[in-house]
């Protein structure tokens, strides 16, 4: 049996919140909304010849320049968004405390 990762309900968390604020410029081609869209979503395509895959990637935090990332992420989104209630340094804050206290 391969090995499967949890899933695990982040709603209401702090995760969640912030999500909102990175969601807009987060590209959606090869993205879906929620698991009930993505049932819709497959509902009409074949099962005879066609394989479904996911792909978990490894370590991919440890590949990416965290600071570099976090630096381009908080310069869009308060340049994109001046009503935001965040300061560049809360927001800056957030987006460390998301990838390295995660669940």
């Amino acid at each position: 049996m391969p090995p499967f990762r949890p899933i695990v309900l982040s709603i209401g968390t702090y995760n969640y919140e912030l999500c909102s604020l990175i969601q807009p410029y987060i590209p959606t081609n090869y993205c879906t909304q929620d698991s009930f869209t993505f049932v819709n979503e497959i509902q009409d395509i074949p099962l005879l010849g066609n394989v479904m895959v996911s792909f978990n990637v490894e370590r991919l935090f440890t590949n990416i320049p965290l600071n570099e990332c976090i630096e381009l992420v908080a310069h869009y989104i308060k340049e994109d968004n001046m009503d935001i209630k965040l300061s560049a340094t809360k927001l800056k804050t957030l987006l460390h405390f998301a990838p390295t206290q995660t669940h």
